[in-house]
């Protein structure tokens, strides 16, 4: 258990510049307060997601004896008990949001909540409309209803028909060979649908094509 700030960085900094040293030590200072679970954990991803972006720009890890920045990231894995692929996302949700959302703001909300709005922004192309960023910051408004308005404010209006729903809730936990037999069964069902039709289109058509077919094989 860390209960000092993590020596992490390898070699000291060789490199006399202030940023760098004020970075270095809010990303160890973050790093022990992640381990021992201190504050709120979904601000702190934010705040390490915008630091590491900002070590990625000005390759602060070249000074901190790192070969390139992958071989940075790596050195961070241990101590956040996270894949490199979620650190990276943490990352990425800073890159996409910073331009659009001020950095008081982006702590403030949260990792999932950032996240989903960095999804707007990465499938829309288009900075985070205010509503969104008004409901990502709202505490009342729960993490399901963020990514319904998120969903919604991706569709073209008149595109489809009904309101966005999500019957799944989120999703669930699968085994391995549950996994399987969930992708052996959109696979069937996507023989039938177009395939130009975007993706949350074909998810729907390949939901109504199983309940279609349960419903007709158990209704006499």
């Amino acid at each position: 258990m860390i209960t000092t700030e993590p020596e992490i960085l390898g070699p000291e900094i060789d490199v006399f510049d202030d940023e760098a040293e004020t970075i270095n030590s809010d990303i160890n200072g973050l790093l022990t307060s992640i381990k021992n679970h201190e504050l709120r954990l979904a601000s702190n991803y934010v705040k390490l997601g915008r630091l590491l972006l900002r070590v990625q720009q000005e390759r602060y890890w070249e000074g901190w004896g790192h070969g390139s920045f992958g071989q940075y990231i790596d050195s961070l894995r241990d101590y956040l008990d996270r894949a490199r692929s979620q650190i990276y996302a943490f990352v990425a949700v800073a890159d996409k949001l910073l331009p659009y959302v001020r950095e008081e703001d982006l702590d403030s909300m949260g990792i999932s909540r950032a996240q989903e709005l960095a999804r707007f922004v990465k499938q829309s192309g288009l900075k985070v409309p205010q509503h969104l960023l008004e409901a990502a910051l709202d505490s009342k408004v729960k993490i399901g209803q963020l990514k319904i308005e998120v969903s919604e404010a991706l569709h073209i209006k008149g595109e489809i028909v009904g309101t966005w729903w999500d019957p799944f809730g989120g999703g669930a936990y699968f085994s391995p060979d549950e996994k399987k037999e969930v992708q052996q069964a959109q696979e069937l069902a996507r023989r039938d649908i177009q395939t130009d039709l975007p993706d949350h289109q074909q998810r729907k058509e390949i939901i109504l094509a199983w309940a279609r077919e349960f419903y007709s094989s158990n209704v006499q």
